[in-house]
């Protein structure tokens, strides 16, 4: 009867705390937050309203492992990396015949962090780390497609953030273990200001998503079919610009399958592009491509074997061209790409900038067309 009447009070208890705490006060005066969504399990992932004086103010705002992340507008939806990879691995578990598993491999250079087959954002004075990461998945055989004798092998892999620099995305990438040289092969989009897209490609094309509800997964919707359309067809692609935006509101296994399956496809096409990349010597068109590029001069281009890049002058004055000389003219594009590949994988850039200026590296070679 005692163990019954305790009970029985507990019970009041719990009832009567849920009414204490139905929501909370918002002072008068300052700043306060209100939880919209929490994801405990995912290092207190939480994303909060934002109040100031007593009234919302239309923000939002992201905190993570106990840090302050980002403010974001009441459309966009977080969508935790934690989740993206457990989805993505229960897929790939459920389709062996993929040959897909998680890349653990060793990866140089001090733009990341890794944590086994994940590759992370630094922590920062603006963030802690992994805000922004991929996470890698390989195929089990190795491939030599230009003939040296350094094998390299390819893979999926996905990538998210939390931080509004990146989108849902699977994209491409190799690793050569020889010199520990990862390429990601990101032709994605970047959310650099909320709801405002970018796409790294063959001329810059700009869309507006704001207003449009969970733009994470409308931003991966979009970016993968469009990544898809691009491997087939670059040339039709600039010409479309952009195909409607799929209105995804669930990341789920279905729409994960949809992913992968062209992605794999589309990886099969490497081996050979990058064969044909070893056969050709670099010409005047490629090297100015180089010079005329966004990559970075300092990590890049100013130490390059076989080629020089230098500022043209005029009056003693730079004139804001970029010139070159070609050094080397037996030099192949293959050994030029890896150069830069190799540079960016082993520099002391962040995350996101690594990944951009590595989609910049294959806009110039072209190494999807």
């Amino acid at each position: 009867m005692e163990s019954n009447n305790n009970t029985t009070e507990r019970d009041q208890e719990v009832f009567e705390d849920s009414f204490k705490n139905a929501r909370n006060t918002i002072p008068d005066k300052g700043f306060a937050t209100t939880i919209y969504k929490e994801f405990a399990d995912c290092h207190g992932l939480a994303h909060h309203n934002l109040w100031f004086n007593g009234r919302d103010t239309g923000k939002r705002l992201i905190e993570y492992k106990d840090r302050f992340v980002c403010t974001t507008s009441r459309q966009y939806e977080v969508l935790p990396n934690e989740k993206v990879i457990e989805i993505m691995e229960e897929v790939l578990m459920d389709n062996p015949s993929w040959g897909l598993t998680p890349d653990q491999t060793h990866s140089e250079g001090n733009w990341h962090v890794r944590d086994g087959n994940v590759v992370m954002s630094n922590e920062s004075k603006f963030s802690p780390t992994g805000t922004s990461m991929m996470a890698r998945y390989r195929f089990a055989d190795n491939i030599d497609p230009t003939g040296d004798g350094r094998e390299l092998h390819l893979g999926l892999c996905v990538g998210n953030s939390i931080d509004l620099t990146r989108g849902f995305s699977i994209i491409p990438y190799h690793y050569r273990s020889g010199c520990m040289n990862s390429m990601y092969h990101v032709r994605v989009a970047s959310l650099h200001e909320e709801g405002t897209l970018t796409w790294n490609k063959v001329g810059d094309v700009n869309h507006d998503y704001s207003g449009v509800k969970g733009v994470d997964l409308e931003v991966g919707a979009q970016n993968l079919q469009d990544q898809i359309d691009d491997l087939q067809n670059t040339a039709e692609q600039i010409k479309r610009n952009y195909r409607s935006v799929r209105h995804t509101k669930e990341m789920d296994k279905d729409f994960i399958v949809e992913q992968i399956k062209p992605a794999i496809e589309v990886v099969n096409t490497l081996g050979q592009r990058y064969k044909e990349l070893s056969q050709l010597k670099i010409s005047d068109i490629m090297a100015q491509r180089i010079a005329d590029s966004t990559l970075p001069k300092s990590v890049v281009l100013d130490d390059l074997e076989g080629l020089n890049i230098y500022p043209e002058m005029k009056d003693k004055e730079p004139t804001g061209r970029m010139l070159f000389d070609i050094t080397n003219k037996d030099m192949t594009n293959w050994e030029l790409y890896n150069q830069v590949t190799d540079k960016l994988s082993h520099g002391n850039l962040n995350f996101n900038s690594t990944l951009k200026h590595m989609g910049t590296l294959d806009t110039i070679f072209q190494v999807w067309n």
